[in-house]
């Protein structure tokens, strides 16, 4: 993939040097505008959307040091994060107003800070990649899009193939990064069962906590741990009536469960969402993992230790 370089057209003095794009939005809606980019000459960069020339959300990055610099009163979010070799993704987010569809979003060379003008001597460049506006309240990986809107397909794992499965016995792990705290970002991480709720064991992601729920037949264990926050490690592990669940080596209350029993046969594996399509997880999972056998607290305890920063 190659990056474009901004640069001004040399015509002399200092002014604004900027990149804008027409676009249509549905009113009252939450999106997000990213763009990667590298500092070349110029190490500032202003990310903005307006509508009939009037600014409504915008920031500035500093892309030599990796910092977010004055961010505008309409923008509900703004970050930076980097992705190595000097390149870094920059990101705003905005609320469409209850009247207007028709706005612009620019990318624009900044001297610094808060100062969008720059000189124009045929110097002053940055480089950029994969500019995207999307609806939502967080960015998403980058689909490549040019004279029409295009649909983010579901990221999801399902198989058949659950020969592997223990249903007497087994731990469950996974490592997982939510968007945000919020409840957009509750959802199942990972899904054994026969396609019927009672018939199954999970792990989930809910806004204030991690949960694993086992049902087998109407009996099993409802266990919850973990403090919501962004980032977490969980497991679960399970014998006949015996069930303990940790989230960030900190065990469930009420460990261990002794009113589990076996699953029947199991049909499916689905990871990202649950067993019928629905409910999926909006965020990252770093990892998953299954053991036939039931591991230990202790070893529950040192598996799930909090991961280092706690966000993604």
């Amino acid at each position: 993939l190659g990056a474009d370089r901004i640069i001004d057209d040399a015509s002399g003095g200092t002014a604004l040097c900027q990149i804008t794009q027409p676009v249509t939005v549905t009113i009252s809606t939450a999106y997000t505008y990213s763009l990667f980019a590298k500092a070349d000459t110029i190490n500032w960069l202003r990310l903005k959307y307006s509508i009939g020339g009037l600014s409504t959300a915008s920031a500035y990055f500093d892309l030599v040091n990796g910092a977010v610099g004055t961010v505008g009163a309409e923008t509900s979010a703004a970050s930076i994060k980097a992705y190595g070799n000097g390149w870094y993704r920059c990101t705003i987010g905005f609320t469409s107003d209850a009247v207007d569809t028709s706005g612009r979003v620019d990318i624009v060379l900044a001297n610094s800070d808060s100062d969008p003008t720059v000189p124009l001597n045929g110097t002053s460049s940055i480089f950029a990649w994969g500019a995207m506006l999307e609806a939502g309240a967080f960015p998403t990986s980058y689909i490549k899009t040019e004279a029409a809107a295009v649909t983010r397909r579901k990221e999801f794992c399902s198989t058949t193939d659950v020969s592997w499965y223990d249903p007497a016995v087994g731990t469950l792990y996974a490592h997982v990064r939510k968007i945000d705290a919020a409840a957009q970002s509750t959802g199942f991480v990972a899904v054994v069962s026969s396609g019927v709720d009672t018939n199954r064991e999970y792990l989930q992601v809910r806004a204030t906590d991690y949960s694993y729920i086992q049902d087998a037949g109407g009996q099993g264990a409802v266990l919850h741990a973990g403090d919501g926050l962004l980032q977490a490690k969980i497991a679960s592990a399970r014998a006949l009536n015996d069930a303990v669940f940790y989230a960030d080596g900190v065990g469930s209350i009420g460990n261990p469960d002794t009113t589990v029993a076996s699953l029947a046969p199991v049909t499916k594996l689905d990871i990202g969402l649950r067993y019928d399509g629905n409910i999926p997880f909006s965020g990252r999972i770093v990892e998953f993992g299954y053991a036939p056998v039931r591991k230990s607290n202790e070893y529950l305890a040192g598996l799930t230790a909090a991961p280092t920063g706690r966000r993604p």
